[in-house]
């Protein structure tokens, strides 16, 4: 299905986002597997879909092996990590219409926002997601807290892609 390239992209920029947010590194493998999985999904986007995703691969490779982000791009990258969130589930609407169940997916959205916010001091909610007007967001004091909180942010990103992948893959199996 054409528009599944793009949705299954959006998730992966998501989810290097979601990686690079700390200023403490998680675990680089981790991340590496995932940024083949972006480069390969980015190409097949950008052939298959005309959504502009604002970051490529060697960006992104850029921000994933750095140990320190200044803290402004810190704040973009969150609020446009979950304005990608958001910018999948349009997209998701926009070209399977009837296909995957809008509710499911509204519930793993809520479902991926909740475990998010659990790691994730913000003190302005509602700005959560606007790439033009970036969260104040709260850091974690020591080291130790901040590596644990990165591994809960990726984990958490992970599972949202998985998860989002995994409803698309079985109503293509089962239309």
């Amino acid at each position: 299905m054409k528009s599944t390239a793009g949705i299954q992209t959006l998730c992966f920029v998501l989810s290097v986002n979601l990686c690079t947010l700390t200023a403490f590194p998680a675990d680089l493998c981790r991340m590496e597997a995932i940024l083949k999985r972006v480069k390969h999904e980015l190409q097949k986007l950008q052939s298959g879909l005309d959504i502009h995703v604002k970051h490529n691969g060697e960006f992104i490779h850029h921000l994933m092996i750095s140990k320190s982000l200044p803290t402004p791009q810190q704040y973009k990258s969150a609020a446009c990590g979950l304005s990608y969130m958001e910018k999948a589930l349009e997209e998701i609407e926009k070209h399977q219409k009837l296909i995957v169940n809008s509710e499911q997916i509204e519930n793993l959205f809520k479902d991926v926002i909740n475990r998010l916010k659990t790691h994730l001091p913000v003190y302005a909610h509602h700005t959560l997601g606007k790439c033009d007007n970036p969260p104040q967001l709260s850091w974690p004091e020591s080291i130790f807290k901040a590596k644990q909180w990165t591994w809960n942010f990726l984990d958490s990103s992970d599972k949202f892609l998985q998860d989002l992948i995994h409803l698309l893959e079985c109503h293509e199996a089962n239309p």
